[in-house]
């Protein structure tokens, strides 16, 4: 090629020449390895490790050491130093595999019924866990823990508890001789009032009103009690068998 006669015959150190080629390839060739110059492809593949040493910070999808105007694909792992930041995304979805198991969702969509959300899911079917944000209004914002079967768990903004199965309070704690201040159910704002419960006749102190169910009671005077001064006297419920 005439390109390769030109490179060689030019005087040793010449700069500003401008060197045309248009066809053809380099092959096994350094380039910029000693100034760097700027260079623009159509397609560029590297076969190895590639380090961009910018340090332009990113405040923008098109700021940066490196601005894509397309989307990316990465088929390994991907760390990040800084944040990770979405602009005007409607949903970020991360999962373990194609099918979706075992995923997280970032829901922020109006696509969907104006639904705006968290949810993590598990499972070959993607079984739903749980749900943080609104759905329909910004005033129902809840927390649901949900199976396959509907929401098991729900809390509200406003503080709202349902449950659509068994509620078990304290179920790390035996049944305590007298009652303990572990094995209760704490109502209100007054300071430990509530409903507790324990074996043998009540020791235990609490607010005044509270109630005292006992597991042993074996008569129709010994199965329940309330505190009546605030602190460990409890008088029984009589009842009527």
């Amino acid at each position: 090629m005439d390109v390769f006669k030109t490179l060689l015959i030019d005087t040793p150190g010449t700069t500003g020449a401008s060197v045309a080629i248009t066809g053809g390839s380099i092959n096994g060739t350094n380039i910029g390895a000693t100034t760097a110059g700027t260079g623009a492809f159509t397609t560029l593949t590297a076969s190895g490790a590639t380090t961009l040493t910018a340090t332009t910070a990113s405040t923008s999808s098109t700021t940066g050491a490196l601005v894509v105007s397309g989307g990316v694909g990465v088929a390994g792992a991907g760390y990040f130093a800084g944040n990770l930041v979405g602009v005007s995304v409607n949903n970020a979805y991360f999962s373990s595999s194609a099918a979706g198991s075992n995923s997280v969702l970032i829901l922020n969509s109006n696509t969907q019924g104006n639904f705006r959300y968290i949810q993590f899911s598990y499972g070959a079917a993607s079984t739903q866990l749980w749900r943080i944000g609104y759905q329909g209004s910004t005033t129902d914002t809840q927390l649901n823990f949900e199976s396959g079967s509907g929401t098991v768990l729900q809390v509200t903004a406003a503080g709202a508890l349902s449950v659509n199965s068994v509620l078990t309070a304290s179920s790390g704690v035996a049944t305590p001789a007298g009652g303990s201040t572990s094995a209760r159910v704490l109502l209100g704002t007054t300071a430990g009032f509530g409903i507790y419960y324990g074996s043998g006749a009540p020791t235990v102190s609490a607010a005044q009103g509270s109630i005292y169910i006992r597991s042993d009671g074996s008569s129709t005077s010994t199965r329940l009690y309330v505190n009546t001064n605030g602190s460990t006297t409890w008088t029984n419920f009589t009842s009527a068998a």
